[in-house]
């Protein structure tokens, strides 16, 4: 268990932007989801995504309370989900999310120069995880389409 968690504990300032980042995607998604939900169904879209933006951002705060190694990792990469849900859904709900973004990209940042870790290649895993989010959320929509019209 020792090596997964971090030598450093996560500082007062990564657990409040962690925080503020996490309950501002709650606040934000649920209001999106009540408010949505009256006018169109939820399943399959936007509900899944929308589920996946609070466990994310719920797993990425709570990697910083417990403090495990990894905590940045999952801030940058959640940060690459993020910036690739808020282009791709701009045009409805995605710039909403953006503050959310900024939050966890600036907490990314900061916690790599507190821990004395290399920014630029975990600036890699941020274009990894934006990337594979593009697929995803490409591939689910061409899926949704094929059975909801077919």
């Amino acid at each position: 268990m020792d090596k997964i968690l971090l030598k450093e504990k996560s500082t007062r300032v990564e657990l409040i932007i962690s925080g503020i980042g996490a309950v501002a995607c709650l606040i934000f998604t649920m209001a999106l989801w009540f408010s949505l939900a009256r006018y169109q169904p939820i399943w399959l879209l936007p509900g899944a995504y929308f589920l996946e933006l609070m466990i994310t951002a719920i797993v990425c705060f709570l990697s910083f309370i417990y403090f495990f190694q990894w905590a940045p990792h999952l801030s940058w990469i959640y940060s690459g989900i993020l910036i690739v849900f808020s282009m791709l859904a701009g045009f409805s709900v995605g710039f909403l999310y953006i503050p959310v973004f900024l939050i966890f990209m600036g907490l990314s940042i900061f916690s790599d120069l507190k821990h004395k870790k290399p920014v630029m290649s975990h600036f890699v895993i941020f274009l990894i995880a934006g990337i594979i989010q593009l697929g995803l959320m490409l591939a689910v929509v061409q899926i949704y389409k094929v059975f909801i019209y077919h």
